[in-house]
């Protein structure tokens, strides 16, 4: 598992982490203590839509990655959009290692029951 604490904001090396998809990761948006565990949901796994509001486009998603941890007795402890500079995708955060690392199989699962293409 690779963490974000340690690492500059904004710079390349943290672009990488947060753009790597179906990778359990520590410390993103600085959540170290609370929510430390994330994986990043490809949008073409989460179905993303954007919606056009006043104030910006907004994201929205389809609940099909929550509703297949849930299948399986995970849920998560957060859900959140990634900013646009990281692609707007959804991303799930687990209180505890064991519980993000079951998820993390489980996403895989779906992702590859869904054609989506996991990188090596």
């Amino acid at each position: 598992m690779r963490s974000l604490v340690d690492i500059e904001k904004y710079t390349e090396a943290y672009d990488e982490l947060m753009d790597s998809p179906l990778e359990l990761l520590h410390g993103v948006y600085g959540y170290v203590e609370e929510n430390k565990y994330s994986i990043k949901i490809p949008n073409e796994l989460a179905e993303v839509t954007m919606h056009q509001f006043m104030d910006g486009d907004q994201p929205s998603y389809s609940r099909d990655a929550e509703d297949y941890l849930e299948s399986h007795g995970i849920n998560y402890d957060l859900s959140l959009a990634d900013y646009p500079r990281n692609g707007d995708t959804l991303r799930l955060f687990f209180n505890d290692i064991e519980k993000g690392y079951a998820a993390l199989y489980h996403l895989k699962q779906l992702a590859v029951k869904k054609g989506y293409q996991l990188e090596q």
